[in-house]
């Protein structure tokens, strides 16, 4: 095989690779941020730690959205085979 060949033919196998994470490594990653999540919602420092606080109208609860959405796709992360 010439060198362009070989080099086009490493790009592709890389590419198959690229984005694509161990299954074990996502789990494992999804799980840590689950707890992350949960910890933030359930707010054990009684709101003394907060991205946004609570008290602005209108967008203070969003923190809490976000990380009601991120805790949401981890299930759904960890659910799958």
């Amino acid at each position: 095989m010439n060198k362009l060949g070989k080099d086009v033919s490493e790009k592709v196998v890389s590419n198959e690779n690229n984005g694509q994470q161990n299954p074990l490594k996502k789990k494992i990653i999804a799980l840590i941020v689950l707890f992350i999540c949960i910890a933030y919602i359930l707010n054990p420092g009684l709101g003394f730690f907060e991205f946004i606080p609570d008290n602005l109208p209108f967008i203070g609860n969003l923190d809490e959205a976000g990380a009601t959405m991120l805790l949401i796709k981890c299930f759904n992360i960890l659910r799958d085979k």
